[in-house]
């Protein structure tokens, strides 16, 4: 071994294992005096490193890539999924144990009903704190009928979590009455799906015994799985665990069933030895999107609020009158032109647009007529906005007629676009107000008329 002292002080020349162990320590090094860059790769490894107290760690820690965890659980909540335009009914249970409370949280806002027993429960979840429990005899979460539930020439997405406790033959949902569209676990505790063109048999998917809509897993009681029933044009799948095991190829289309309630927890036609037994969360009905089209990793979060970034449509709703309100009388005439929508967060705006035709007569002199827009909001405040007045001094408006004696038939646009700063279902109406009609002046909204309301995301 050579030993090579120079001027600065700096031992060169030391070969490899040339220091018998603890020679060096940590009082006769300076402080920095050997760095990273003085280190080949290799030099310090696991086994040559003291434990180190937390007390030491300061500072920034260095990125950790995901090879470098062990140890952590697959499924983890990694955040709320956003609903969007195509959810028209989404059931989610995140609440305190025992409530009978159901809320659909979908820009839809189906009102329910609680049946039977069924209730949230902490006892068991997949995601939040609680699900809801079906107890397999009258259980089951009704609403009314809605175009939201027609199927007809629709793609469509129905998916939900499911963990039954008895393994007899029950059906999740369905139409008040038979042969519409539904999905059941059986026979032999596997997946089902049912579909019907004519209103009286399962002609397009049928899961009896040798037909074409069952599934292969044996779902076994007290385990949580993931059920999904998709369309894709002529393409009807089922799947578990995001494992497609159910495909039909069909042109036929479901039979529309607005006219009808809908149930989610039992057949509507089967009465109640047909009602589920287990439990249900995230309970997601997607209308005119195939959300899944092969084989998917199933979702790590629960289904949150429906995002939408600033200035893009939430929903759009309109209504369209060909009748006529007339009145001679100096005051605000309600009209048949109104139209409800529920927002769906509170900074939405709502834009507002009206286009109709207004008659104004006059037998004498001047004659006119004013409109404005009334917002109402449920169990709140009824107002007029300024934005929805055709003139707020209701003096002459832009209707009227100057000439001795005249009749004049002309469209009357009226907009405005509002911060109402609710959820709960606003309702818009259209009064008019006729200025100075005298003889047999009659002033009115007459013809065709439309209104139609924006949602517009804050």
């Amino acid at each position: 071994m050579a030993i090579v002292i120079n001027g600065s002080g700096t031992v060169t020349g030391l070969s490899v294992g040339g220091l018998p162990d603890g020679t060096v320590d940590a009082g006769t090094l300076a402080t920095n005096s050997v760095d990273s860059a003085e280190l080949i790769d290799g030099a310090v490894d696991d086994s040559h490193i003291a434990a180190l107290a937390a007390s030491k760690l300061t500072g920034a820690l260095p990125a950790i890539s995901g090879a470098s965890l062990t140890g952590i659980a697959a499924k983890q909540n990694l955040g709320n999924i956003p609903m969007d335009g195509y959810d028209k009914l989404f059931l989610k249970s995140n609440t305190s144990d025992g409530s009978t409370t159901f809320v659909d949280t979908s820009p839809s806002k189906h009102t329910l009903t609680a049946n039977g027993n069924v209730s949230h429960q902490t006892e068991q979840k997949y995601f939040g704190t609680s699900s809801i429990q079906f107890d397999g005899t009258g259980d089951f979460i009704s609403m009314p009928a809605s175009h939201d539930f027609d199927l007809l020439g629709e793609d469509f997405t129905i998916s939900f979590w499911w963990r039954p406790t008895n393994d007899k033959t029950q059906f999740f949902f369905s139409h008040a009455s038979d042969h519409h569209i539904a999905m059941s676990m059986y026979p032999g505790q596997k997946l089902g799906l049912w579909a019907s063109s004519n209103g009286s048999s399962w002609d397009i998917i049928n899961a009896d015994s040798g037909g074409n809509g069952i599934g292969t897993t044996a779902m076994q009681i007290n385990t949580w799985y993931h059920l999904a029933y998709v369309r894709k044009g002529n393409n009807w799948r089922g799947y578990v665990n995001g494992v497609k095991e159910i495909e039909v190829t069909s042109t036929a289309s479901i039979t529309a069933s607005h006219s009808e309630a809908f149930s989610v927890g039992n057949h509507g036609g089967g009465g109640s030895s047909n009602d589920i037994h287990g439990f249900i969360d995230d309970f997601r009905w997607s209308k005119g999107v195939a959300r899944y089209t092969e084989d998917f990793t199933l979702p790590t979060g629960s289904i949150g609020s429906l995002q939408h970034s600033p200035g893009n449509v939430v929903q759009v709703v309109s209504m369209r009158t060909t009748s006529s309100t007339g009145s001679s009388t100096a005051s605000w005439h309600a009209t048949n032109v109104t139209l409800a929508i529920t927002p769906s967060a509170t900074s939405s705006k709502i834009l507002v647009m009206f286009d109709g035709q207004v008659y104004v007569q006059n037998t004498s002199g001047d004659a006119g007529i004013s409109l404005k827009i009334q917002q109402a909001i449920s169990g709140g405040a009824t107002t007029a906005p300024d934005e929805l007045h055709t003139n707020s001094s209701v003096n002459y408006s832009a209707h009227y007629t100057q000439q001795t004696y005249g009749q004049f038939a002309f469209r009357a646009p009226l907009s405005g676009l509002v911060s109402p700063n609710t959820t709960s279902a606003i309702t818009y109406t259209l009064y008019f107000i006729p200025h100075n009609v005298n003889g047999a002046g009659v002033n009115s909204l007459t013809g065709s008329s439309t209104l139609t309301l924006m949602e517009i995301a804050g």
